[in-house]
């Protein structure tokens, strides 16, 4: 709240989000989400899509590497712009999470694979470990 209604922070915000060449500088250290990653106590469920242009697909699976190894967590990654997943069966997949961390319900959940990935080819992927095995950096 704080920074919404502080309006010299919003405009440094602003200035320091949309730099054409940004420097790593104290702004960004104190809003480095991987490095603090580790603080994460609670399951997690992160949705992104691979055509996003506000939130890199790049933030979303990296952020979601650095989440501790022994933490509850779910990366549901597709083809769609800057929205919550758009697969058919996403808001079952969403109401079963939540039932299942917030209200104790077994949905069964947590028996599907932690990766849901589609890419450009339409191919739905799941698994269990990101990135999927068999892939590998390309420049």
């Amino acid at each position: 709240m704080r920074t919404r209604i502080n309006l010299c922070e919003r405009l440094d915000h602003m200035q320091h989000g949309y730099a054409l060449n940004p420097v790593y500088d104290d702004f960004w250290k104190e809003r480095d989400y991987r490095a603090m990653a580790h603080l994460i106590t609670v399951p997690t469920m992160m949705e992104g899509g691979w055509l996003d242009n506000n939130v890199k697909h790049w933030d979303s699976t990296r952020f979601y590497a650095a989440l501790p190894e022994d933490l509850p967590k779910r990366l549901i990654m597709g083809q769609w712009n800057h929205a919550s997943s758009q697969y058919d069966d996403a808001q079952d997949i969403r109401h079963a999470w939540f039932d299942y961390w917030l209200l104790g319900l077994d949905t069964g959940v947590m028996d599907l694979p932690a990766i849901d990935s589609q890419a450009n080819d339409g191919i739905r992927r799941q698994g269990d470990v990101w990135p999927p095995p068999g892939t590998r950096t390309v420049t």
